[in-house]
Formats: structure tokens, C-alpha cells, sequence
């Protein structure tokens, strides 16, 4: 059985009943089984109910569903309704909660089937997917290093080639929108996205702050990112420099800020309202030890916020980080006078090795450097594999206006097309 690797292409052959969705799904299952004991990419997998949500689709297909047939898997920090959702911590692994998230239920909506749960660092917070209670996740690529984070087993489950869509904690096309159960989600109305992906970028500027690639970027990374800005150059893209002042304090700035939250958000992990419930006698030992199970990132993260938003502290801490987010976000604004998109390489360093940075959480920190800016300014950003680096893929990272996805949906499918990118040997996982 030839099932195609691309979405679309399953979407149509699905359609058209040149293949039903119970071969699709079959298919993807096999992989799951067959490469995922080598790289821990899911946490759960419901075949039984994804075999049977084929079926109903194959019996009763709606009509002009987009993703009709395609096998999905989701970050284990949204919720589904039918399947555990831990955010890869003790605290939750027992949880299955009572209704699935808003994106879940406009994947299902556009012919989706969701196959599984993915792994990640816990509550999302790392950037290795080493801090997962369960394990970490391994690189297709490299099976010693790993996959990026925290939605590091949503990537190496495409890399891979199990599913051919993974949701993260950043999401778009079928479930943009406004979140009715999110009040922080923006109103704003969703363009169509495919009728920006023309191919077509003649004219596009894209901005480039050369002061940030300076320091810290490997030679092979900032070669692919070279060779990816060319390609784009060839296009018909007029690339030109930017300068970007304060983004060199993003690292800084937002995991104060990032901290902050997340000791405010955790707090309701108490084994009361929300967590596992341990046995105790007493109201001060059940909080203590549902809160002892949280992983050592997660406990790092909330003393962090908890000091930067403690009385003393807040002034020199908090508030000063929350103006320099100001500052960051005012440079784009800057800068997005004259340049439609800013590119940066994804990652200084192409992936490190299993263990080679939890001993310092700092360097840690560090492979964001380049991803954390657009999170505090609030801006749309998308990465694309722009080529290779000691046979490790490399990415580069676009950024856009607010609300302007279209420009770079247009720019990451010229890039695409435009580079040739192998795909991991699966034999030899």
C-alpha cells in the first residue's frame, strides 16, 4: 500500500476513494509501532479509537474537509476528550479530561483522525523534551540527540514520518481562529491561508540582523541559513540588514517573565483542585506531596517566578523585564517599517546530545535565543528546514508583522520548494 506522505495528498486520495481512511490510519499506526519504541516521540496511542473514527469517515466522509483521512497527533498539553492528557508530568498522568480542546475539536471537524498523544518537556517547559516525566524523546536524525523542545516528540513524530501533521503549543490553517474557552485569543478574523501560497516572493523584503549572528552560531548553521536567504534571494525575495537593539535580551527577559507565569499558573497543582492526590492526614502533607512529584525544571521555574514577583523583588525584576519587552517589541515595530519578514537561523547549533546540557540550564536557555523574541513581542514566526549541518537538519526562522501569517506562509513554501531536504533512514531506528 503507497500512502502519500504529504497531508494534502492523503486528503485527496481519500477523497477521491482511491484509498480509504482505515488504510491511512493502519498505515500510520504500523510506523508508530514499528519506529517509536526507539524514539519515545508518543505517550499514548489510541489505536482502537482511531481505527474507529477511520471507519465512521470512511461510511459517512463530510463534505470539503480539508484534513479528510489524515492521521494527527497531538502535544500531550491539549486536552482530548477520549484519550489521557499529562503534560508529561506525574502530577497529570492519570488525568483524562472531561472535554478536548477547541484546535481538537476543528481537526476532527476538517476529517481529521487524532492517533495519538506526543511527549514533551514537562508543562511544556524546556527546550530539549528531556524534562519529560517519562522520558525524553530521541532525534530521528540521531537517536543520541535530541529533537528540540518542548514540543520535541510532535517533531520527531513527522521527522520520522509516522503522521504527517503534529500539533505543538504554537498552532494555525484549520484551527486559527478565536478560542472561545481562551480569553486571552485574538478576535481578530482568519484570512484564507492557501490563497497566499503562490510560490511567489518577488518583491518581499526580508530583513536580517547580522549583529545577532555574530556571536554563538555554529559555521554549518550559519552556512544553511546562507544558502537558505540565497534561495530565497534567487526568488525574487531583496534581502537587506536590520538592526534589532534589544533582542539580545530576549533569553533573559522572557524567562523572567515565562517564570513568573508559571508560578502563578502551577499554583493550582495542589491535589485539591487540580493533580494527583496523594495519600496524607493532613492538608499541609497532601500539598507537599503532590507538589514534591513536579519534575526538577517545573520546581526551578516556579522558585524563579515566585522570587521575581515576591515584594522585594518585583520592581527590580519583573517590571524591569516587562519594559524591556516593550523595548523588543518596539525594535520590530521598527523595523517592520521597512522589511516585510526578519530571518534569523531557528537554533544557533544544530541538535546537542541526550545529557549534554541538563547539567546547566543556562546553555539550556540558550538554544532559544533566536525563537524567544517573537513570543514576547507578540509576533507570528514560522521555521523551515533550510538545508544541513554535520547531517543534522538546520532551520530558519521567519518572522512577520501582527496577524500577517499569509507573508510567511508565502516565504516557507518558496523556501521549500526551493531546498532539498533528506529524510532520516526509518531502517535504521
Amino acid at each position: 500500500m503507497n500512502v502519500p506522505e504529504r497531508a494534502c495528498d492523503i486528503q485527496a486520495a481519500v477523497a477521491a476513494r482511491t484509498l480509504s481512511a482505515t488504510e491511512v490510519c493502519r498505515d500510520a499506526l504500523d510506523r508508530i509501532s514499528r519506529l517509536d519504541p526507539r524514539l519515545h516521540a508518543f505517550l499514548h496511542v489510541d489505536e482502537q479509537g482511531a481505527l474507529a473514527r477511520a471507519a465512521r469517515l470512511d461510511r459517512e466522509p463530510p463534505e470539503g474537509a480539508p484534513l479528510l483521512g489524515v492521521p494527527v497527533a497531538v502535544k500531550d498539553n491539549i486536552c482530548t476528550r477520549t484519550m489521557p492528557t499529562t503534560a508529561a508530568s506525574r502530577l497529570l498522568e492519570s488525568y483524562v479530561p472531561p472535554y478536548s480542546a477547541t484546535v481538537v475539536e476543528r481537526l476532527e471537524r476538517a476529517g481529521a483522525i487524532i492517533v495519538g498523544k506526543t511527549n514533551c518537556d514537562e508543562f511544556a517547559m524546556g527546550s530539549s523534551t528531556e524534562h519529560s516525566a517519562f522520558g525524553p524523546t530521541r532525534n530521528p536524525w540521531a537517536p543520541d540527540r535530541i529533537p528540540g523542545g518542548s514540543s520535541g516528540g510532535s517533531a520527531a513524530a513527522v521527522a520520522a514520518g509516522m503522521v504527517p501533521i503534529a500539533l505543538g503549543s504554537d498552532t494555525g490553517e484549520a484551527i486559527a481562529g478565536s478560542d472561545p474557552r481562551d480569553s486571552t485569543s485574538a478576535g481578530e478574523p482568519v484570512g484564507t491561508y492557501t490563497a497566499a501560497l503562490t510560490g511567489d516572493v518577488d518583491g518581499l523584503r526580508i530583513g536580517i540582523p547580522h549583529e545577532l549572528l555574530n556571536e554563538g552560531v555554529e559555521p554549518g548553521v550559519r552556512a544553511a541559513f546562507d544558502a537558505g536567504i540565497g534561495r530565497l534571494q534567487q526568488a525574487g525575495a531583496q534581502v537587506t540588514a536590520v538592526r534589532l537593539p534589544h533582542a539580545s535580551l530576549a533569553i533573559p527577559v522572557y524567562y523572567l517573565v515565562a517564570n513568573a507565569e508559571a508560578s502563578s499558573n502551577l499554583a493550582r497543582y495542589d491535589g485539591v483542585r487540580y493533580g494527583t492526590r496523594p495519600d496524607s492526614s493532613t492538608v499541609a502533607g497532601v500539598y507537599y506531596h503532590t507538589r514534591a512529584r513536579f519534575g526538577a525544571e517545573v520546581k526551578r521555574r516556579i522558585m524563579i517566578g515566585t522570587f521575581v514577583l515576591s515584594a522585594g523583588y518585583y520592581d527590580a525584576y519583573y517590571r524591569k523585564a516587562q519594559q524591556v519587552r516593550a523595548l523588543i517589541r518596539r525594535d520590530y515595530d521598527e523595523v517592520f517599517a521597512r522589511v516585510d519578514l526578519v530571518a534569523v537561523p531557528t537554533s544557533p547549533t544544530v541538535a546537542f546530545r541526550i545529557g549534554e546540557r541538563t547539567a546547566d540550564p543556562l546553555q539550556m536557555y540558550l538554544a532559544d535565543v533566536f525563537t524567544a523574541a517573537a513570543n514576547l513581542a507578540g509576533l507570528p514566526a514560522i521555521s523551515i528546514p533550510c538545508g544541513m549541518s554535520e547531517g543534522l537538519p538546520v532551520g530558519l526562522q521567519l518572522t512577520a508583522r501582527p496577524f500577517e501569517e499569509a507573508a510567511l506562509l508565502r516565504a516557507a513554501e518558496a523556501l521549500e520548494k526551493a531546498t532539498v531536504m533528506p529524510r532520516p533512514d526509518a531502517g535504521s531506528l
